[in-house]
């Protein structure tokens, strides 16, 4: 059958037992704060309401664009939701409005009665028991819509409080909180140009009553369809007016668009999105780092032609991709956020045993100092460990490389990009590893490290720029640092672990986290910050002290003193570097801390 088009009044979209479900294989709601400006501006000056006139007129029209519906438009059923290919923005868009209205009007005046709630509801009988349903329904923003926005049967007075799980409901509750600042009082003065205090309550809900109802007459092309076969298809070459289609929308529209996979690819999609709701970060950026681990060339751009053309379009392959991306959401998840407690690869509390604590720190390092490029080998490290490719040993060592080489490139601000193809070659380098036979993983994976090792070297910044740069820490508490001065706090520790663990005394016990005590000391300044010397904040100015060591002493003789206390053989030998340390030798220190860390990166 063909479409069926027709001119509706948003009162007639949500009337009836006319009820509108969001299919799976949409993308998230996302619309952004420009366009709610925007639409809140074209439907308050397309009503002509004002101060001094708050009759809405219905001549008044407005138009919503579009929406495209699987079923029949004259045998609404409410048990069975139309099914959205097209309108989701729309449709939410909407109901985060009269919602909004309705709130404000609850706040303000319990008594003012609307028929909004007629727009948000439809009302069934079962078992002799009225029951109110939602018109819109979305599984993805389930509890929070029907109970944090739309309070359904009043469920929040019962005590009813849900938190969002994934960050489409985050979206959600940000874009009904924004839209009732839209639709707040001092917005409206600001809009009218008038004193907030000139706007009483009755005219500011005459307002807003008029504003509802100029929407509720607003029209909406309305395109009914009745084949379920020809939705995907649709919904794929259908070329949007609004926000584009994101790539990870393209490829979860694709996964659900076999019919056979589509119920499976609906859980397992659910369980990436909260892992990567979990791991802080975007879906996009996410898919993006798993893809560019796999195939070559990969931009933020191209990522569904890479998986169109890379992942064969059948059961087999659709269940063998999700399940590996699934796996890879997550140790993406563990790769942003650690945690002592976190079992990996069938070890409970993995990063509290053996020497895996250094692996949790270096994790903690990428995410303090801002790069994500690396994560691109991350997850297929993780994978591979997971699978036996590596042992834990070769693990750590991959780590402990990519540590190293980034604290150099974000010490001197090299581009963010600069190492992207380096990590991308070595992740599908060892992919490849799969297809082989075990007997060939640790030569191979050897020779992978090996390649990688020298292409990091070949990218080192020059050592004069290295020597040359500055780092400083003031003695600020972390929680009081500004972005760059974390950032800079950060390096410092690092490199001075580094070069710690390095020096420290070979009879040091390095097992079972042997060396941890100086990874868990503190930055000390040699000349104390009262002194207010040049360059006191200086990273050369600074050594790592254990916590139990320090006490408050001033001058030389006395740290003296508290550094011969310390383990840190590093911290302990520094007054027969340096017997008289002066103002003077700052600068000088800095540049020759940075020069041994540079040689350590470059040689280890």
């Amino acid at each position: 059958m063909g479409f069926s088009p027709f001119e509706l009044r948003v009162t007639e979209i949500f009337s009836n037992d006319r009820r509108y479900k969001i299919p799976n294989f949409q993308r998230d709601f996302s619309w952004e704060n420009d366009n709610f400006d925007d639409f809140f501006e074209d439907l308050i000056r397309s009503s002509n309401i004002t101060v001094s006139n708050t009759i809405l007129d219905p001549g008044n029209k407005y138009f919503f664009g579009t929406i495209l519906l699987l079923g029949k438009k004259e045998t609404p059923n409410i048990d069975i939701p139309y099914e959205v290919i097209d309108g989701q923005q729309r449709l939410t868009t909407m109901t985060l409005f009269f919602a909004s209205i309705l709130d404000i009007i609850k706040e303000k005046n319990k008594k003012y009665e609307t028929d909004f709630k007629d727009i948000l509801f439809c009302r069934t009988t079962k078992q002799g028991k009225l029951i109110q349903l939602q018109r819109l329904v979305n599984d993805s923003l389930d509890p929070i819509l029907p109970v944090s926005i739309l309070n359904i049967d009043n469920i929040q007075e019962d005590g009813a409080e849900v938190k969002p799980t994934s960050s489409e409901q985050d979206w959600l509750l940000s874009a009904f909180d924004y839209i009732k600042k839209l639709l707040s009082k001092d917005n409206f003065s600001e809009y009218f140009n008038i004193d907030v205090n000139d706007l009483d309550d009755n005219t500011y809900l005459n307002i807003l009553d008029g504003l509802g109802n100029h929407l509720c007459n607003s029209t909406v092309i309305s395109i009914f369809h009745e084949n379920k076969d020809e939705a995907n298809n649709l919904f794929r070459n259908l070329n949007y007016r609004g926000k584009p289609l994101s790539q990870s929308d393209l490829i979860k529209n694709e996964l659900f668009s076999l019919a056979e996979v589509s119920s499976y690819a609906s859980t397992i999609w659910k369980m990436i999105e909260n892992n990567i709701y979990e791991s802080g970060e975007g879906l996009q950026k996410f898919i993006y780092h798993y893809m560019s681990g796999r195939f070559s060339n990969v931009t933020n751009n191209n990522i569904f032609d890479k998986f169109i053309n890379n992942v064969t379009a059948d059961r087999q392959n659709y269940i063998q991709f999700l399940t590996k991306l699934n796996d890879a959401s997550k140790f993406y998840k563990f790769i942003l956020k650690p945690e002592d407690n976190d079992k990996i690869f069938n070890t409970t509390n993995y990063f509290k045993t053996n020497n895996n604590p250094s692996i949790k720190r270096n994790l903690e390092f990428f995410r303090n100092i801002e790069i994500s490029q690396c994560r691109i080998l991350l997850i297929t490290l993780f994978e591979c460990r997971e699978n036996n490719v590596i042992d834990n040993t070769k693990f750590r060592k991959f780590i402990d490389l990519i540590a190293n080489h980034q604290c150099l490139h974000v010490l001197v601000s090299s581009s963010s990009n600069k190492l992207t193809s380096i990590y991308a070659k070595a992740s599908r380098s060892l992919n490849s590893l799969s297809t082989k036979d075990q007997t060939c993983y640790k030569t191979e994976s050897d020779k992978i490290f090996a390649d990688l090792k020298e292409k990091l070297v070949g990218k080192l910044p020059d050592i004069n720029v290295v020597k040359e740069t500055k780092l400083t820490y003031s003695g600020v508490k972390l929680e009081d640092m500004k972005p760059k001065e974390r950032k800079e706090h950060t390096l410092i520790r690092f490199i001075l672990q580094r070069l710690s663990e390095y020096e420290q005394d070979k009879l040091t016990n390095r097992a079972n986290d042997g060396l941890g005590f100086i990874s868990t000391s503190t930055l000390e300044h040699i000349i104390d910050r009262e002194e207010n010397v040049d360059n006191v904040f200086s990273l050369g100015n600074i050594i790592l002290l254990e916590r139990d060591v320090h006490k408050d002493v001033k001058g030389q003789e006395c740290k003296k003193e508290m550094y011969n206390e310390s383990k840190i053989t590093k911290t302990r030998n520094f007054y027969k570097e340096y017997a008289d340390f002066k103002q003077t030798k700052i600068l000088e220190r800095q540049s020759k801390l940075l020069e041994s860390f540079f040689i350590l990166v470059r040689e280890s």
